[in-house]
């Protein structure tokens, strides 16, 4: 459209072409024919018209310098609104950097309203389908959640360009529930939002206004879905204003360009878009099965198509399969993934965390696991309290013996003399007299419940009787053992994992279990997915590197490129390095950062700040990196892998929230939540119990919100919730992670930071010349998993 402005263009025939080095975007500018697949006939319908459809482009005002503008004052000027100005910014004064709408209008010899010359030939633009799925689920196009929907819907509908333009809407309406069928249907309408880009800051475009998305996600855009309540066990339970200026003119539609195809439709292969690894694993669907699956290499997509394939392709009743994960970030990603692939089935599938499952079987059978009725799971502050009562000690010592305590019953090794032995037996009376479990009881007991039950545990193999598990080599002897009454030693039983990424064993948990599936189900059929989609050559080459070698110094040396290693003298030093790197990779986000020159030499990477990880060892090392990203301005998200209830502000937050029950003023979870920060912010001293209190809220918000006004349910949440499972995958923040609470996630750009003798690898005591303990292979392989993030 800017071309048609120009008369002394009109003899030519335009076109348009994708540069070659952006492979994901070369549909985005091409010419569209009618035509045989034949040289002569393409340049017949150049010449002549006759079979040419016209082009395809980018939206003009994305780029860069579209209109005119001073960044450092967030000014943006039509050509007209420019000349009003002399040429200079109204704030600093200083010349406007003029684009290139400017330019055009001085060589134009037509109004913008005119109609194109017959020689121009239909032009439209697209928005990427990553992009629509980005605004839509307000999560950044490069994440894993926009990956895997936009995998779903071309395995289920076809090319991209072909669902952009010409497929019918009721094909995309019923592949996808959502929004998306609304917004292709704006889209070939050219009924966009354009926000023109200026001076160096690219322009953007949307199909919705913000408060279009607030009303579809019902106002908690921002927070999960509350999962859905499994069934009992039967027989056995219980805004963006578009930008116009002021010479614009309302968008005329663009006729649609000539099909090239006929419509595809919607794929009935459920397996559609596995790799062959992938496709062989997903179609073994009786018997024992266990996956070995590296990272990246597509195991969640694979355990979900799997799942939809015994639904679809096997007529397995939705209700007879459990999915169980490690967290419930994990166990969301997955019921996402069924979402999408299985709209009108997902829900009756069982998907949760082994914990979760163990306190729903002891709900439904409190009697028959020698509970009474109404128990809850004990908070941290709740459990050093009443042993600290019991044994008349202080909360420091309480907390020791907890962890002693903790350790043993989850290796089944209960001590029964000594100091030990007392306080494990006090404890557990408290427990009992206040009616309450802790975390490690759950599964214990719903294992011992099954044992000591014949027809329960008939019960609960019938209602499940296809079984996967994920992150395998993380399992625990209890979790082992609740497993074996669940599924019989031929049973239905899908394990799914890597051995290399088995870094809980201060948890209890055990790689040995990994290696004797196959002794504990002897049938068990054995696939390896070895194709890793996430990391280039230079990561998967380090990181094979590193399991395979005894010496990381020797890694170190022949470290690949594309990898930097940083030395610096002091974490304070390394975290400035840290703010300098992602100042550099971001453009400079702040006027301070551009106008300094600090981000002169911006590598021009397309890259947010949700793009940036910063992984460390201990949750002690987070504090300088916290303070630095604060003194800079940058947002940021900081989660453990601990406990939520183990943070120490939460037990304060909960503790206010249960006084409110009862009172005039008690609203919703949220509106608690909010009274009990606001409380504790008055009466907490400045510094560390502030920064506590702060952090704990952030923690609480989505799950309060998600839980209206169900405080019982908000707190059972709680005791199974890890402050992982609250990161937030929509939030434009760079994440601090331990090492632990990143397995699983993956980002474009990750620091590593503490890569020291004594922090990572991770030692306690001062002697450099101690010698490695059997840790030292659970430390390279938490290093491991840092490095194929």
């Amino acid at each position: 459209p800017m071309n048609w402005r120009v008369s002394s263009l009109d003899r030519f025939r335009l076109v348009s072409n994708s540069d070659a080095h952006s492979p994901e975007k070369l549909g985005r500018e091409v010419c569209v024919f009618d035509t045989e697949l034949d040289y002569f006939a393409l340049r017949h319908a150049l010449e002549t018209g006759h079979g040419y459809g016209g082009t395809l482009e980018f939206f003009p005002e994305e780029g860069k310098y579209h209109l005119d503008g001073h960044r450092s004052c967030d000014i943006r000027f039509s050509p007209a609104e420019t000349r009003q100005h002399g040429g200079r910014c109204p704030v600093c004064g200083k010349p406007l950097t003029v684009g290139v709408m400017h330019r055009v209008e001085d060589l134009a010899d037509r109004q913008d309203e005119e109609d194109p010359p017959p020689t121009a030939g239909p032009s439209r633009s697209l928005v990427p389908l990553s992009e629509m799925l980005s605004e839509i689920y307000r999560v950044g196009p490069k994440s894993k959640k926009i990956s895997h929907h936009y995998e779903n819907l071309l395995g289920r509908l076809g090319p991209e360009l072909q669902l952009l333009t010409t497929l019918p809407l009721e094909d995309i309406r019923r592949a996808s529930p959502s929004l998306v069928p609304e917004a292709v249907s704006r889209l070939r309408k050219q009924e966009v939002i354009r926000a023109a880009g200026y001076d160096g800051v690219y322009g953007t475009i949307r199909l919705f206004h913000d408060a279009e998305l607030r009303r579809h996600d019902g106002g908690a855009s921002l927070f999960r879905e509350a999962p859905p309540k499994p069934p009992a066990p039967p027989a056995v339970a219980e805004q963006a204003a578009t930008y116009r200026t002021d010479s614009q003119r309302s968008q005329r539609t663009i006729p649609a360009a000539p099909a090239a195809a006929s419509p595809t439709r919607v794929s009935t292969d459920s397996l559609a878009g596995l790799d062959a690894d992938q496709r062989r694993a997903a179609e073994i669907t009786r018997g024992p099965l266990l996956i070995v699956a590296g990272p990246g290499s597509g195991k969640t997509r694979t355990l979900a198509h799997r799942l939809v394939h015994l639904i679809t392709d096997q007529a397995v009743p939705p209700a007879e399969c459990l999915a169980l994960t490690f967290t419930r970030r994990a166990a969301d990603e997955l019921r996402e993934r069924l979402r999408s692939l299985l709209p009108d089935g997902w829900r009756a599938l069982t998907v949760g965390t082994f914990h979760a499952l163990a306190l729903s079987i002891l709900q439904a059978n409190w009697n028959a696991a020698g509970l009474q009725r109404g128990f809850r799971l004990a908070s941290d502050a709740e459990r050093l309290r009443l042993l600290g009562d019991a044994l008349g000690v202080s909360a420091k010592k309480a907390r020791s013996q907890l962890s002693a305590i903790s350790h043993a019953k989850r290796t089944r090794t209960t001590p029964t003399d000594g100091k030990l032995g007392a306080a494990y037996a006090a404890y557990q009376h408290q427990l009992d007299t206040h009616n309450l479990l802790d975390f490690d009881d759950l599964v214990i007991r719903a294992a011992d419940a099954l044992a000591s039950d014949p027809a329960l545990q008939a019960a609960y193999r019938q209602r499940y009787r296809w079984v996967s598990i994920d992150e395998y080599q993380d399992v625990d002897e209890q979790q082992v053992r609740l497993l074996k009454h669940l599924v019989p030693a031929d049973g239905n039983i899908c394990a799914i994992g890597d051995p290399d990424q088995a870094i809980y064993g201060f948890r209890g948990a055990d790689v040995r279990f990994f290696s004797e599936f196959q002794r504990d189900f002897p049938a068990a059929q054995v696939v390896r997915l070895s194709r890793n989609y996430r990391s280039d050559r230079n990561i998967v080459r380090l990181s094979s590197q590193l399991m395979a070698t005894s010496s990381t110094q020797a890694v170190l040396e022949d470290a690949p490129s594309l990898i930097t290693i940083h030395e610096a003298p002091t974490e304070k030093a390394e975290a400035e390095f840290i703010v300098q790197t992602l100042e550099r990779s971001l453009g400079g986000h702040s006027f301070f950062s551009i106008d300094s020159g600090r981000s002169a030499d911006a590598e021009g990477q397309d890259l947010a700040f949700s793009d940036f990880a910063v992984l460390y060892r201990t949750e002690s090392q987070a504090a300088v990196l916290v303070e630095a990203l604060q003194r800079s301005g940058m947002p940021f998200q900081q989660r453990s892998h601990d406990r939520l209830l183990d943070h120490p502000g939460v037990a304060g937050l909960t503790e206010a929230m249960r006084a409110q029950v009862g009172s005039l003023q008690a609203g919703s979870l949220g509106d608690r939540l909010e009274a009990a920060y606001s409380q504790l912010r008055q009466t907490a001293s400045a510094g560390s119990e502030s920064d506590e209190a702060t952090h704990a809220y952030s923690l609480l918000k989505p799950i309060a919100q998600a839980h209206d006004h169900d405080l019982d349910g908000f707190l059972s949440e709680l005791a199974l919730e890890s402050q992982i499972d609250s990161w937030d995958p929509r939030a434009d923040r760079i994440s601090l992670l331990t090492l632990h609470a990143a397995k699983g996630l993956e980002f474009p750009v990750v620091f590593i930071v503490g890569c020291e003798d004594g922090i990572l690898p991770l030692r306690w005591g001062k002697s450099e010349s101690a010698k490695l303990d059997d840790k030292t292979d659970e430390e390279r392989r938490v290093f491991y998993v840092g490095v194929t993030r």
